[in-house]
């Protein structure tokens, strides 16, 4: 047994941030348990099973973006007038790639179109890039702006002064969030598709405004979970751990 339990399992977050020290910021989608639970779940006989990182960059440490011209790859981006097309295309990679991380959960594509419906205002030009070899997708990224508190405040129950405040926070952020990126593990140069995905988002976000994102561990470059050292190139100002406890019955 897990715990704390978020369906899909770790997909859009799970686990407690290690310490009562949260940053002023925390990653968008991502869980907002109570530290106090690192205490009261061992107590209780659970124990530390892993941790996932997740890593705040400063997007003035990032150059400007110059394309890798990997032969073959287009671009472009996530169609949202086309939402249900686009998620029928997407899942298959997903679920090839971030979904095969530990204790991650495939998904239906009933799921993810309606996870898509719910945030497609979210979903920014320039912030999902989908990379086609051929007619293949072999790559993607999907990022958000970073309005936590914003969108926590409504709790599922927004009145008209809480889709205001949403909006209002869309108008005025500027801290992004790179929630998942993978890359089919059939293509030979998955290191090189990783850079270009995450420079076009960068870039992006900087032209936006943005001073800061956030980078969640899942996103899977066709091998392994995003780790600190594929980092060495940008100024990490934050991180933030969180715990996942098990209980073996």
């Amino acid at each position: 047994m897990y715990a704390p339990f978020q369906l899909p399992l770790q997909l859009l977050g799970a686990g407690l941030a290690k310490d009562h020290n949260l940053p002023d910021s925390r990653p968008f989608l991502e869980s907002t348990n109570d530290p106090q639970l690192n205490e009261l779940l061992p107590a209780i006989g659970f124990h530390r099973a892993w941790s996932n990182p997740y890593f705040k960059i400063g997007l003035t440490s990032c150059s400007a973006y110059q394309p890798e011209r990997l032969e073959g790859i287009l671009y472009r981006n996530l169609d949202r007038e086309h939402l249900r097309n686009e998620v029928s295309c997407l899942i298959p990679l997903l679920n090839a790639t971030v979904s095969s991380l530990p204790h991650c959960s495939v998904l239906s594509e009933r799921f993810l179109y309606g996870v898509a419906s719910e945030l497609r205002d979210l979903i920014l030009p320039g912030f999902w890039r989908l990379a086609f070899l051929g007619d293949d997708l072999v790559g993607f990224i999907a990022a958000f702006p970073n309005i936590t508190e914003a969108v926590s405040q409504a709790c599922g129950m927004a009145d008209v002064a809480d889709l205001v405040n949403v909006s209002d926070a869309l108008d005025n952020v500027d801290e992004g969030f790179v929630a998942w990126m993978g890359v089919s593990p059939r293509f030979a140069c998955p290191d090189r598709l990783v850079a270009d995905l995450m420079g076009q988002v960068f870039t992006t976000m900087r032209q936006r405004g943005f001073k800061h994102t956030w980078l969640s561990w899942e996103m899977y470059n066709g091998h392994r979970q995003l780790t600190e050292s594929d980092l060495s190139n940008y100024d990490i100002i934050a991180r933030l751990d969180y715990h996942v406890y098990s209980l073996k019955l």
